[in-house]
């Protein structure tokens, strides 16, 4: 039996996965369509690529292992099924726009759930980006704060060490605050 160490503290993050340039050609195209088209987002697609590659290590293994072969099948699926003779990031926006309603109207069940998936990683990414944050009204900082200092201070009285993650800032006022990494 293992036990785990006393003084546990947070988990390192993950680096971000490489996406090939066929996967991020693919999910490029896949954004101009799933994606609003407001606010306009300078780097929009470049952007959200960087945030997807972050967030796939996190993903269960197999879904990870799977995305690149459901990128490749949608990618090549307009010649593998009689659409086009061109690949899906190379249609005009008004034929990819038809291809993913094939895709999300499709009788079989994989390919809408695929889309589903690619939908979800798109929307996850653009609403990252602080301007489509900005365009909605959602600025969840203060709230994330409040449930920090809230933590921080059920912890305190618990007698136990307050310690934030690189990635959370520290509450306002917390002068016994200890940084991972034993630096203050």
């Amino acid at each position: 039996m293992t036990h785990a160490p006393s003084t546990s503290g947070p988990n390192p993050p993950l680096p971000p996965m490489v996406l090939s340039k066929s996967a991020r050609r693919t999910l490029s195209a896949l954004f101009d369509v799933l994606v609003p088209p407001e606010p306009a987002v300078e780097r929009k697609n470049e952007r959200m690529l960087g945030l997807i590659a972050g967030v796939l290590p996190y993903l269960p293994p197999l879904t990870r292992r799977l995305l690149p072969i459901g990128l490749w099948l949608f990618e090549l699926g307009t010649i593998l099924f009689f659409f086009s003779p061109l690949p899906f990031s190379a249609l005009r926006p008004s034929a990819r726009e038809a291809y993913v309603r094939t895709w999300q109207h499709s009788r079989f069940s994989l390919r809408r759930q695929m889309v589903k998936g690619f939908k979800a990683l798109a929307l996850l990414a653009f609403y990252e980006l602080p301007e489509a944050r900005r365009h909605v009204g959602y600025d969840p900082e203060p709230f994330i704060l409040g449930l920090v200092r809230e933590r921080a201070e059920l912890m305190r009285q618990r007698g136990e060490a307050v310690v934030f993650e690189p990635h959370a800032p520290p509450p306002v006022h917390a002068p016994d605050v200890r940084k991972v990494g034993g630096r203050p």
